[in-house]
């Protein structure tokens, strides 16, 4: 039989490791670890443990999560905390994130799970983050970067406050699953490795972003730009255009703050010179990241940029309105 623990509302202060081999602990206020090297919840035959009450790893100790957690109240981070290369999963159940130290998510998830709204405090790199929760979870400081999966439950939403950041890297690609509610801004980034220098297609996941978001990032020739022009036989050339379906012919950028129209491709020229191309991860930062083709498109070839900050299912694309049955990547 598994006996009962009633803390009656008392914290507990552990120094060593955490052997969780009773799962019926109730009333417990708040677990500091505050030991080195802590191995937590190694209990013998548990795949899952429950916690109840808020757990804070305090600034001198560095620990590391051996099962799966479900953490009923906050969690409160000041040393570090690792869920190690199994990648176990943390589930908070009840109360709110705050992070002033170190976070090791691995390849792990994250789950918010509750009705009640939770919050997001700190900066730290979640992988796989889900929000299933009614209420909502709000980001207050800090900065979260995800760098694999972000998933909202419909039912749910998240709002971002301009705090999250959809990773990329030469391994792996952030992206937010179809139907999650996510509001206000974001930034999106993209790794667009070393090459020749050319054109490449690019286009913006977000609406708000202006062409100053990529000229952070590349060089882009045009009269009004900060970078100044490159110089051919017909004068300054502009390196960043759309295509118009209309006149059949390339419609160049006017500025820096032209707007990157949520669904509309642009021919791009990246190259640290005329050359070759050393890499570059682009980003936009932006609003309504569940997207729309943000134009009318018109009869004839036209240049189309992903309007979701996500993958595309082609098994599941079909065509409509006049469009043939098929589709090109420009190489």
């Amino acid at each position: 039989s598994v006996t009962p623990i009633d803390f009656n509302g008392n914290d507990l202060y552990v120094g060593g490791d955490w052997d969780q081999r009773n799962s019926n602990i109730s009333n417990l206020g708040t677990v500091f670890f505050d030991g080195t090297n802590q191995r937590l919840f190694t209990g013998n035959g548990f795949t899952n443990t429950i916690l109840p009450g808020n757990w804070v790893i305090e600034g001198s100790s560095s620990a590391q999560i051996e099962l799966n957690v479900s953490i009923q109240g906050d969690l409160t981070i000041n040393g570090s905390l690792d869920v190690t290369t199994d990648n176990h999963e943390i589930y908070l159940s009840g109360g709110d994130w705050i992070n002033n130290g170190s976070f090791n998510a691995q390849e792990g998830l994250v789950l918010f799970n509750n009705s009640v709204a939770q919050t997001i405090d700190g900066t730290q790199t979640f992988h796989n983050l889900t929000i299933n929760n009614a209420g909502g979870v709000s980001m207050n400081s800090g900065t979260s970067t995800v760098n694999r999966r972000l998933n909202v439950n419909p039912s749910g939403f998240l709002n971002a406050n301009g705090r999250l950041i959809l990773n990329s890297t030469a391994t792996t690609d952030a992206w937010i699953t179809a139907n999650s509610p996510v509001n206000g801004n974001i930034t999106v980034r993209r790794l667009i490795p070393a090459g020749a220098a050319d054109y490449r297609d690019l286009g913006s996941p977000v609406s708000g972003a202006t062409i100053a978001d990529w000229d952070n990032e590349i060089i882009i020739s045009g009269p009004s730009f900060p970078d100044g022009c490159a110089y051919g036989s017909t004068g300054c050339f502009t390196s960043i255009a759309t295509w118009n379906a209309t006149t059949q012919a390339y419609t160049y950028a006017s500025g820096p703050g032209d707007n990157l129209s949520n669904g509309t491709g642009f021919e791009v020229f990246l190259g640290d010179n005329l050359n070759t191309f050393s890499g570059v991860i682009m980003d936009v930062t932006g609003g309504n990241v569940n997207g729309s083709t943000g134009n009318l498109l018109r009869s004839g070839w036209n240049l189309i940029a992903n309007p979701f900050p996500s993958v595309i299912d082609f098994d599941d694309f079909y065509p409509g309105g006049g469009v043939g049955n098929y589709f090109y990547i420009y190489d």
